[in-house]
């Protein structure tokens, strides 16, 4: 069932939106589709966070195709699928690039913990993109 997440939204919701987003952070990597000048669909792998629980991120290193699409329209779609339980979700959203803001160094700071805790300095094209969720949908068989 497809579901508008409102930050207001009823008891069910929010505890569907908590079961999705317990999933993304189990998972982490998840399929971003975005629409190229083309009018193409454009679709790769990335490493998700969860930021709140209106907003998943991930970081994109080099300024990708898919950023590019992003700034052009910011509408996205990313899923995150386990193929053992043959389960996953749908999540809908508008994405926001970050630069050298709050964001970016939180999720920075999140990031370099995780992945590189020696220490590491992003590249300087390293930008931060955060999706925040309307909609989300179990994607699972009957």
């Amino acid at each position: 069932m497809v579901q508008h997440v409102p930050e207001n939204s009823c008891p069910e919701m929010r505890e569907e939106l908590k079961l999705a987003l317990d999933f993304v952070r189990r998972r982490h990597v998840g399929a971003i589709a975005t629409i190229g000048p083309d009018g193409c669909p454009h679709v790769v792998p990335k490493g998700f966070a969860v930021l709140n629980d209106q907003r998943l991120a991930y970081v994109d290193l080099y300024g990708s195709t898919t950023l590019r699409n992003i700034i052009r329209n910011p509408h996205v779609a990313a899923v995150f699928w386990d193929d053992k339980a043959v389960d996953g979700w749908l999540f809908k959203g508008i994405a926001t690039v970050h630069h050298q803001d709050e964001v970016y160094k939180q999720v920075i700071d999140r990031y370099v913990r995780a992945h590189h805790p020696e220490g590491w300095t992003p590249p300087p094209e390293c930008r931060v993109v955060t999706i925040r969720i309307t909609r989300v949908k179990r994607v699972k068989p009957r």
